[in-house]
């Protein structure tokens, strides 16, 4: 099992990214993120981004969060995915997690296996798709999502705890049954009074101690992303490496 600290690609300059890196080498695995999907196409060089990321050396990248593209636009969606993959090809990344987009995409599963499939085989990739309740996106989980990752190749889930609102018990329910479509995990804490949510693992309802004991029963290679609000960055590296002294313990 890997843990990986998230880590956003600054597209517009926000900040130093070759900085960003050298800081997070102490854990060597991220999951390298972009956002905007319009600074994506605009910005983003896939040859200057793998290069940034093979020039450090001790970093990895089980998975890439693709930009927020819609499937709604096809001509945005695609050039953010074919730029994605190329990055994914050159620092040998199989993993694209990607967002179940709001609104109703016209004949979705036929566009599925027409236009993107044949790119993720061409590039030897795979989607996981980002777990959400929303039932006003094209794969609210679990039911839709799950039955789609079962009919279609190529296609797996990254469960995001905090998304789904559940407690340790449900979370732990929902691994059980859904664990084989699993590739990836977000991992961060929440709460309901105020709601918030990406907050430490520490700082919410979910007992992490209890769900990480229980990933390890069940013998999951998929990979752990922590994902912080930003005024919680400076205890990913601290909490990575307790998450990984209790997965290897």
């Amino acid at each position: 099992m890997i843990v990986a600290i998230r880590a956003q690609y600054p597209a517009e300059g926000e900040y130093d990214w070759g900085e960003s890196l050298e800081n997070l080498a102490s854990i060597g695995v991220i999951e390298l993120a972009f956002h905007s999907p319009e600074a994506f196409v605009k910005f983003v060089d896939p040859i200057k981004v793998a290069e940034s990321i093979l020039d450090v050396g001790a970093i990895s990248v089980p998975t890439i969060h693709m930009a927020h593209a819609s499937l709604t636009n096809l001509g945005l969606f695609i050039p953010v995915l074919v730029g994605t993959l190329q990055i994914a090809m050159a620092i040998r990344c199989q993993n694209i997690v990607v967002h179940p987009n709001y609104g109703v995409v016209k004949d979705f599963e036929i566009l599925y296996d027409r236009a993107i499939l044949p790119l993720l085989d061409d590039y030897g990739c795979y989607f996981l798709w980002e777990t959400f309740s929303s039932k006003r996106r094209i794969l609210p989980a679990w039911e839709k999502l799950a039955a789609f990752c079962e009919k279609h190749v190529r296609s797996y889930i990254c469960y995001d705890v905090v998304h789904m609102k559940r407690q340790t018990e449900e979370v732990i329910e929902d691994i059980d049954t859904y664990g084989h479509l699993i590739k990836g995990y977000h991992f961060s804490n929440w709460q309901s009074t105020p709601f918030k949510q990406h907050l430490p693992l520490g700082d919410g309802v979910l007992d992490f101690g209890q769900i990480v004991r229980h990933l390890v029963r069940t013998d999951s290679e998929a990979s752990i992303t922590l994902e912080y609000l930003p005024e919680f960055h400076d205890r990913l590296v601290p909490d990575a490496v307790r998450l990984l002294e209790r997965v290897y313990k």
